[in-house]
């Protein structure tokens, strides 16, 4: 897992330097494990806080964006799965192919939101969420630091 952490030198950064594709070993690893990926406690706070956050999801050809408020973090079948009030899942996350994560302030329209990028093992941006505020940078670039000592 490729962590970083701090305030980049401009606010559209280039992404962590893409790593080599993990291999299979590591991907099963980080499957049979999602509850110890550096997103499962940082998602664990999105849901027992109750907050609201800004989620885009980017791909090959797409780019969707929404506002998502989790109320349950489910660890199974090798994901990482935030529901919502009604059960209903919101968000799904394949652990293996969160290979890097940045956590920074991030200003929108003049204020500081808390985001998170999610990158896949050839560096491109999949991922992106954010919440009002910068109180959860340091928290949540604790936990990425964590889980990559």
């Amino acid at each position: 897992m490729n962590c970083s952490s701090g305030a980049p030198p401009s606010p559209n950064p280039s992404p962590p330097a893409p790593a080599a594709r993990p291999s299979p070993i590591i991907a099963d690893h980080r499957r049979s494990f999602p509850d110890r990926h550096p997103l499962a406690p940082i998602l664990g706070d999105l849901t027992e806080l109750r907050l609201s956050a800004h989620c885009r999801v980017i791909g090959s050809g797409f780019d969707f964006s929404r506002f998502i408020t989790a109320r349950r973090l489910f660890f199974g079948e090798g994901t990482i799965t935030l529901n919502d009030d009604s059960g209903d899942c919101v968000l799904r996350i394949d652990p293996a192919h969160a290979h890097a994560l940045w956590v920074l302030p991030v200003q929108v329209d003049g204020e500081c939101r808390t985001t998170v990028r999610v990158y896949d093992t050839l560096g491109s941006l999949n991922l992106e969420f954010s919440v009002p505020g910068g109180q959860f940078v340091a928290p949540w670039q604790r936990y990425c630091a964590e889980a990559c000592s």
